[in-house]
């Protein structure tokens, strides 16, 4: 299956909007915030989102249908970035978006000059979990709470790039 993948750019943030609110909506256990908390944000909060970070988007002929992003933060390792989320439709899971989104961020990482890319999963997402091991991704053994609000343990995960 061949999945066109778009760099997101300023300007893009109504699309980031729409695929990131729809992410939380699906699989609100997998990220770090919840529907209710994004959908309250203004245009130029999510505008800001898209200079923040590297996001990516997965179409198809009705549009969004993953999203995937990476940065540098929490990381003091100039040599580090991080996959900091990652969502696919439910319909379209299985068939290679997930590996393709992935692939734009490795190589977003490696042109910005990182030598390691890691990612933070929670423990009980053992799909996920899978597919970032069938990708080369090595747990390290650091584990961490997804905050103190949500006392959802998460694991730490690296692939040398």
């Amino acid at each position: 299956m061949i999945v066109p993948i778009g760099r997101l750019v300023r300007g893009d943030w109504e699309t980031l909007r729409a695929v990131r609110l729809e992410a939380l909506a699906d699989a609100p256990y997998a990220f770090g915030s919840t529907h209710a908390e994004e959908a309250t944000l203004d245009d130029a909060a999510w505008e800001l989102r898209i200079t923040e970070q590297a996001w990516f988007v997965a179409l198809d002929a009705f549009g969004p249908i993953g999203v995937a992003s990476g940065g540098q933060l929490r990381d003091p390792d100039p040599g580090v970035r991080t996959l900091r989320s990652m969502w696919v439709h439910e319909s379209f899971r299985g068939r290679s978006v997930a590996e393709a989104l992935l692939g734009e961020v490795a190589a977003w990482a490696r042109g910005d000059g990182a030598v390691t890319l890691t990612l933070w999963a929670t423990r009980d997402a053992a799909r996920a979990r899978a597919f970032y091991a069938k990708a080369g991704f090595i747990a390290t053994g650091e584990v961490r709470e997804m905050d103190p609000a949500r006392p959802v343990e998460m694991a730490r995960y690296e692939l040398t790039l």
